[in-house]
C-alpha cells in the first residue's frame, strides 16, 4: 500500500494543498457526526501539492467558487512525494492512498476552520491515512478483497459517517443511497 511505502516514509510531514474548481462541500462534511467528527473519507487516490499557488490555480479555474483543501500531514499520516515521476514535476505532487480520512479542523470559536482567500474557500484538514485493516480482515485465498463499487469510481469525498458505514467490509449501499450521489468528480488538484 502506498501509505506504507518507502516513498511516504521519507516525505516531510508538512501542509499540502488540493485545489478543486466548481465544488460545493456537502453540509455533512462540515457538520459534526454522532462521534463528534467533521470530515470525510477519500475512496480513491488523492493527489495534492506542496505548492499552495498550484492548488489556488486549480481551484480558481472554474466558473463557480472553488475549494482548497489545506491538509496537514502528521508523522504517521503522510502521502508520497511523486514529483520525481510526474509529467508535471513543477507541481510538486504528493499522492495519498485510498481511504484517506480528512478531518475538518476547528477554529477558535468552535466552528469549522474555513476561510475565503482570493475568491476560493480554504478548509483546514488533518490527514488520517488508513494503514490497512479492511484488506487484512477480508482477503483470504478463498475470499479475495472485493473491489470498490463502480458508482464510487472518479468520485471524491463522502461524508465521514456514511463512508465509514459503507466501507466496513466494503459492503456498499445501492447507488441511489450513496452519499456520493451528486458530488462532482474532481480534477487532479
Amino acid at each position: 500500500m502506498l501509505s506504507d511505502s518507502y516513498l511516504s516514509k521519507i516525505s516531510r510531514a508538512e501542509k499540502v494543498y488540493r485545489g478543486v474548481a466548481g465544488l460545493r462541500l456537502p453540509d455533512e462534511f462540515l457538520t459534526r457526526d454522532e462521534f463528534g467528527v467533521r470530515g470525510g473519507v477519500e475512496y480513491g487516490f488523492l493527489s495534492a501539492t506542496t505548492d499552495r499557488s498550484v492548488a489556488l490555480a486549480y481551484a480558481s479555474s472554474g466558473s463557480s467558487t472553488g475549494v482548497v483543501y489545506e491538509i496537514q500531514q502528521t508523522m504517521g499520516s503522510r502521502g508520497a512525494d511523486i514529483s520525481w515521476c510526474s509529467q508535471y514535476p513543477f507541481e510538486k505532487e504528493v499522492c495519498f492512498a485510498p481511504l484517506l480520512g480528512l478531518e475538518v479542523q476547528e477554529a477558535a470559536d468552535g466552528a469549522p476552520a474555513k476561510r475565503i482567500e482570493g475568491g476560493v474557500v480554504v478548509v483546514e484538514l488533518l490527514a488520517s491515512v488508513s494503514h490497512g485493516g479492511l484488506e487484512e480482515e477480508w482477503a483470504t485465498p478463498e475470499k479475495p478483497t472485493p473491489p470498490l463499487p463502480a458508482h464510487t469510481t472518479g468520485a471524491k469525498i463522502a461524508p465521514a459517517k456514511d463512508s465509514a458505514k459503507q466501507c466496513v467490509g466494503l459492503r456498499v449501499a445501492p447507488a441511489e443511497k450513496s452519499p456520493l450521489r451528486g458530488v462532482v468528480p474532481t480534477p487532479r488538484f
